[in-house]
């Protein structure tokens, strides 16, 4: 068994394609070459430094919530004049679900698995009481691209299969 270069999963050493994302596999040279040409870009900490914030984020989201619900215990009006006191318990739990999605972007950036869902855990980890600390480990994130297995740019960038001379812009928007 081996792992495939692209998402990172096991597969057969024998296997001409990687079942899971379809990558054509490498020979032993070209795997070789590929892992130095990754290693050459050299590896910073800035995935897990992000991660680290991300997931220090999200525990302020469920600080958040605590908080909301002391509020709501004391029916003191002394933090915003009993505005947070108000929130509704859907919120809250989407608040926690949020706080969720950080923890696992969090730690998606520290093991350097996928840029996009650290990203996402990013902007979800900026809900709370702690959101700048979201903001920078998002930042940190972000610029780290080369670092990971699963980039951002793998979802958005045009695949080289399509032909981009085949697309008109038309008055409303392209058409292929």
């Amino acid at each position: 068994m081996t792992n495939c270069l692209e998402c990172g999963r096991q597969i057969d050493e024998e296997s001409h394609f990687c079942q899971y994302c379809g990558r054509e596999l490498p020979g032993e040279e070209e795997k070789v070459e590929e892992e130095r040409e990754f290693g050459a870009r050299g590896k910073t900490e800035l995935p897990v430094i992000g991660g680290i914030l991300i997931i220090i984020s999200s525990v302020f989201v469920f600080i958040t919530v605590m908080l909301v619900l002391h509020q709501r215990e004391s029916n003191s009006q002394e933090w915003f004049g009993g505005l947070i006191s108000d929130w509704p318990d859907w919120f809250l739990a989407i608040l926690v679900i949020f706080g969720v999605i950080g923890i696992i972007g969090g730690l998606s950036s520290m093991a350097r698995k996928s840029q996009a869902l650290g990203i996402v855990g990013g902007i979800f980890s900026s809900f709370g009481v702690g959101g700048a600390i979201g903001v920078v480990g998002l930042a940190l994130v972000a610029a780290a691209e080369h670092e990971f297995r699963s980039a951002l740019s793998d979802y958005t960038e045009p695949s080289e299969m399509i032909d981009s001379s085949s697309f008109e812009k038309p008055g409303f928007g392209w058409r292929h």
